[in-house]
C-alpha cells in the first residue's frame, strides 16, 4: 500500500488504529531492548544488518549471541515494521507532537549510559533515535565533539592564540576561484586535519590579501559561499526537484572529478555540522532517505519516495496502479 492507499483512502488502518499499533511497538521494542539479559548480544546485533538477514543467517548469528533465533527474529521484524511506521510519518504527519518519544526516559542517564557505551543505550540510539528528542541528541552530539575537539587540544583556545598544533591546514582562496581551490587544498586533508582548525586567507581578485580578524567568522564565509556555488544547478553537480530540493545530478559526469567533488561537498558539510555552523541546504527526501541507506532496507518504499522527485511520474504509476495500463494508455491518447 502507498501512503495515499493508507491515509487518504484508509484501505488498511483508519488513524487511531495506526496510533495504537506505532505506539504499540515502540514502546515494545523499547522494553524488550532493557530487558536483554546479555548486553553483548545487542552489541553484536547492533555491528550486524539483520532487516535482510535470512533464517539460515540468523541461526549461525545467534549461536554466537547467547539470544534466541527466534528473539533476534521478532526483534528483526518488529524494528522493521516500527522503521515503517516511523518513515511514513516523516512523509505524512499523522502523529501528534512528541508522539515518538518514550515518557520513561530520563535523558541525562541515557547520556550517561552513552558516555559508558552501554549496550542497551547505544543500541536504542542507532535503531529507534526518535525515542529520544532532538534537541537532547543534537547536545548529546555537540558534548561528544567538544570531548574530541578537548583530545585534539583546540578546545577553548582563542582565534588570536591557537597553538600551530591545533590548525589543521591554512588555506589560500582566491575570490574568483573558491571552489577550485578549496577543492585543491582541502579534497587530500585527514580527517584528523578536518576536524581540526582550518585558516582560510582570501586573495582579492587584485591578487592581494584580505584582512581577516575573526578566523572563525573567515572560514564560515569561505564554507557558506562554496557550499552555495557547489548547489548552484547551473554547475551540474546537483539538480533541483519542482519545489527547489537538491539532489545529485544525473549529469554531473559533465564536470571533471564529479565523484571527487561529491565528496568534497561531503566533507564540507561534515564539518559543517562538525563546528556547528547552520547550512540551508534542502536536500530531496529521497536523496536523504539514500543518504541513510534506508534504500537497502526491505521496507524500502520507492513508489512513496518517487513523489519527492518527479511528482507527475509518481501520480502516472499511482494511476496505472489504480485503474490499470489499459485505461491509462486510453487516457494519455485522449
Amino acid at each position: 500500500l502507498d501512503d495515499v492507499e493508507v491515509f487518504e483512502k484508509h484501505k488498511a488502518f483508519e488513524i487511531e488504529e495506526l496510533l495504537a499499533i506505532a505506539d504499540f511497538f515502540n514502546h515494545l521494542i523499547y522494553e524488550a531492548v532493557l530487558l536483554v539479559p546479555n548486553p553483548t548480544s545487542l552489541t553484536q546485533f547492533n555491528s550486524t544488518d539483520n532487516s535482510n538477514s535470512t533464517p539460515n543467517q540468523i541461526d549461525k548469528i545467534s549461536d554466537n549471541r547467547q539470544i534466541s533465533s527466534t528473539n533476534l527474529t521478532l526483534l528483526s521484524i518488529c524494528l522493521r515494521l516500527l522503521s515503517i511506521l516511523y518513515n511514513r510519518d516523516g512523509r505524512w504527519k499523522y502523529t501528534p507532537t512528541n508522539f515518538w518519544l518514550i515518557c520513561g526516559i530520563k535523558p541525562s542517564a541515557f547520556i550517561s549510559d552513552l558516555r559508558k557505551v552501554r549496550a542497551h543505550a547505544t543500541f536504542l540510539l542507532k535503531h529507534v533515535p526518535h525515542i529520544i528528542s532532538r534537541k537532547e541528541r543534537v547536545l548529546l552530539f555537540r558534548e561528544l565533539v567538544r570531548a574530541e575537539k578537548s583530545a585534539l587540544g583546540i578546545l577553548g583556545q582563542t582565534n588570536c592564540m591557537l597553538d600551530s598544533a591545533a590548525v589543521g591546514a591554512v588555506i589560500m582562496i582566491h575570490r574568483n576561484r573558491i571552489v577550485e581551490d578549496g577543492y585543491q587544498q582541502l579534497a587530500n586533508l585527514t580527517p584528523t586535519q578536518l576536524r581540526m582548525k582550518i585558516r582560510v586567507q582570501f586573495i582579492n581578485t587584485l591578487g592581494l590579501d584580505e584582512v581577516g580578524i575573526d578566523l572563525d567568522g573567515v572560514f564560515k564565509e569561505f564554507l557558506e559561499e562554496t557550499l552555495r556555488r557547489v548547489f548552484d544547478p547551473t554547475l551540474n553537480l546537483f539538480r533541483a526537484t519542482t519545489d527547489q530540493r537538491l539532489y545529485p545530478s544525473p549529469n554531473s559526469h559533465i564536470q571533471e572529478s564529479h565523484l571527487q567533488l561529491f565528496e568534497f561537498v561531503g566533507k564540507l558539510l561534515a564539518k559543517a555540522v562538525y563546528e556547528g555552523i547552520i547550512v540551508d541546504v534542502p536536500f530531496a527526501n529521497f536523496f536523504l532517505t539514500q543518504v541513510l541507506g534506508r534504500q537497502r532496507a526491505s521496507c524500502y518504499s520507492f513508489l512513496d519516495e518517487l513523489a519527492t522527485l518527479d511528482r507527475d511520474l509518481y501520480k502516472s504509476l499511482t494511476y496505472i496502479k489504480v485503474s490499470g495500463i489499459i485505461a491509462f494508455t486510453i487516457t494519455s491518447l485522449c
